[in-house]
């Protein structure tokens, strides 16, 4: 993990020791505000922590639906 993690930037957040505390404690973070790489729109969603045991750490974003 980095402090400038390119995941977080290309998403428009920063990558804040809350977060980082949250992957590592439970290997998910709520985090809001999150800018489609895609579309340029935000949504909220979940950051999961996918450990690949290597050098690297890998994210994953589970998508909220706003009901």
């Amino acid at each position: 993990m980095w402090k400038n993690d390119r995941f977080f930037e290309e998403r428009g957040k920063a990558f804040t020791p809350k977060i980082a505390a949250a992957l590592l404690k439970d290997g998910t973070a709520k985090v809001k505000g999150l800018r489609s790489m895609k579309t340029g729109k935000t949504y909220d969603g979940t950051v999961l922590l996918a450990d690949t045991g290597g050098k690297y750490v890998n994210y994953r974003i589970e998508r909220r639906d706003k009901n």
